[in-house]
């Protein structure tokens, strides 16, 4: 079937080509909400068994395993009853290519909250999650797609992630960058970007990069507000309006900083 791209549709990750999306629709007269695996250059669309569970709130994210070449979909569910979000409570994954596609329950032993979308890198699945409700401590969760196990990725001292942070594909490491304004969001008062890389992931250890952009930065942005939409392999930094229908982009290149 053809990708039914629409208002409803958020698009849940992509990886290797292929996108996965969720997606509005009807069914026998009843409104619910399935994701679907799409394939931008084909126009084609797969769509997936909906998440079995009772939880009014899904959370999906598509993934890769580069030692098995397999693709997988994980979700995650938490209802949305009281104030603020709580902590997910069921865990589901599906792999592609399968005869039959069916959901499968996995074990988490660490209780979150996945706060932004995520990022696949050699075989892992990195995303900004919170700790508890109302907590407001936020964390980088691991899930390794291969042995299906999640684990916390400590960050390192004075290392601040805000909702507009942005985690990239550095180099095939992790990579986190934001702006030196508060709450991480870009505009043409930003002076400067501010990228960590995690250089060693069993020790946790992450070195920090200060880029300081050029004069000419306040009149190219003028009063726009920006949020980063990631990282390109020749290294320029993509970044789209705040809180706006209309798409514009904006494009910076971070030189190779030093080490601060």
């Amino acid at each position: 079937m053809k990708v039914p791209f629409d208002r409803t549709s958020q698009i849940c990750g992509h990886i290797r080509g292929l996108l996965c999306l969720t997606h509005l629709r009807v069914l026998k007269g009843r409104k619910e909400t399935v994701p679907m695996i799409c394939n931008p250059s084909t126009g084609q669309a797969l769509p997936l068994p909906k998440v079995k569970t009772r939880r009014v709130k899904v959370r999906s994210f598509l993934v890769y395993d580069p030692i098995e070449k397999q693709f997988k979909v994980l979700s995650m569910t938490w209802p949305c009853y009281g104030n603020g979000e709580k902590n997910c409570e069921e865990y589901q994954i599906l792999t592609l290519g399968t005869q039959t596609l069916s959901w499968r329950m996995i074990d988490c032993c660490l209780p979150h909250h996945p706060a932004h979308d995520g990022i696949c890198i050699d075989g892992c699945l990195y995303y900004q999650a919170m700790v508890g409700p109302l907590s407001g401590i936020s964390t980088i969760v691991c899930f390794d797609v291969r042995s299906e196990k999640f684990s916390f990725v400590k960050k390192a001292r004075g290392m601040v992630l805000y909702g507009q942070s942005a985690l990239v594909n550095y180099e095939g490491r992790l990579g986190a960058i934001q702006s030196d304004e508060l709450h991480g969001i870009i505009t043409g008062q930003t002076r400067s970007l501010e990228l960590w890389v995690l250089v060693d992931a069993e020790k946790h250890e992450w070195s920090r990069h200060v880029y300081a952009l050029p004069p000419m930065w306040k009149n190219v942005v003028a009063e726009a507000e920006l949020n980063i939409v990631g990282r390109t392999s020749t290294n320029e930094i993509v970044l789209s309006r705040h809180y706006s229908s209309v798409l514009s982009m904006f494009s910076t290149t971070i030189p190779r900083g030093t080490q601060s």
